[in-house]
């Protein structure tokens, strides 16, 4: 569980390394564009240097054009290009604080629904009252921290769309842990999603420019930090496809949830904004999460054959 908290930890930090270059590029697809690409050049260097990983590769790859695996198995990387495109589109409209609800709610369902399913590593796991009642006290936690928040005056269909997007993300640590035991390493599922997402948002970006969108600014030299969300990114996919299959969707995202907003709380002090890091609904909303990660991760649920 501790990987899990692990990639929720780290995707509170890259938030904030995106965000930061998002702001500095003007546009958020070319920004991610660039987070993936750097990350891609990364994967590739450590894939390159491990016989394992690229026998991986090579492995994956083979069983595809052979017809002995899905093409569908490929998308974690759309989905998580899918994310950063979504947030572009609804939040201005939605706001932050909605987007996050929606998005995580999404994830929740749909790691519920997942589970259920072969595609995960791990085998099926039933859909028990625990478990629900688990995913239903983390659902409480994430509304209590959007509660005097939000603002309305948008129409009632916007958030359906991070939502749909976040059952996306649940897909895609499922898709990415068969890839990882099919391919028998964690670095070749890594460098796989990568490629495709990086392929995927660079596609996106290329039309974004034809139709004359192009960024404000680039980082300077003291600002080179901003260029890290894709090396953050590495260890949050790479870790993810390793312990799905042990966690399961389900728990896997209910812990990385746990992590995030921990992680989150602590980045809110040291930003200087620990007033709302430790308001009274931050501090119930982590709680309701804290509670709820417990009932669904010692839910015993045996995988089904």
């Amino acid at each position: 569980m501790s990987g899990a908290f692990m990639v929720g930890a780290t995707i509170a930090v890259q938030g904030l390394v995106n965000g930061a270059l998002a702001s500095k590029v003007g546009i958020g697809v070319l920004a991610a564009t660039a987070s993936f690409s750097i990350g891609l050049v990364l994967i590739s260097i450590i894939t390159a240097c491990s016989r394992s990983a690229r026998r991986g590769v090579v492995t994956v790859v083979g069983y595809l054009f052979s017809g002995l695996i899905p093409v569908w198995l490929f998308l974690g990387g759309v989905a998580g290009g899918t994310v950063v495109i979504s947030q572009a589109v609804s939040v201005p409209v939605i706001g932050v604080t909605i987007f996050t609800t929606s998005i995580t709610a999404g994830q929740l369902v749909g790691g519920l629904l997942v589970d259920a399913t072969r595609v995960p590593p791990g085998g099926k796991k039933k859909i028990t009252v625990q478990r629900v009642a688990g995913v239903l006290i983390v659902m409480a936690g994430v509304a209590a921290s959007a509660t005097g928040s939000a603002s309305l005056g948008f129409a009632w269909w916007w958030p359906l769309f991070p939502f749909g997007v976040g059952t996306l993300v649940a897909l895609q640590q499922a898709v990415n842990g068969r890839i990882r035991v099919i391919s028998g390493s964690t670095l070749a599922a890594t460098f796989i999603n990568f490629a495709v997402g990086t392929s995927y948002l660079g596609l996106f970006s290329i039309a974004l420019v034809s139709i004359g969108y192009s960024w404000t600014a680039l980082p300077q030299t003291h600002e080179m930090w901003m260029l890290t969300g894709g090396i953050l990114g590495v260890f949050v996919i790479g870790m993810s496809a390793f312990v799905v299959q042990g966690l399961g969707v389900l728990t896997m995202t209910i812990i990385t949830l746990l992590g995030n907003m921990t992680a989150s709380v602590v980045i809110d002090i040291a930003t200087g904004h620990a007033q709302t890091a430790l308001s009274p609904l931050t501090l119930l909303s982590l709680g309701l999460v804290t509670t709820g990660s417990l009932v669904v991760s010692t839910a015993r649920t045996k995988p089904k054959p």
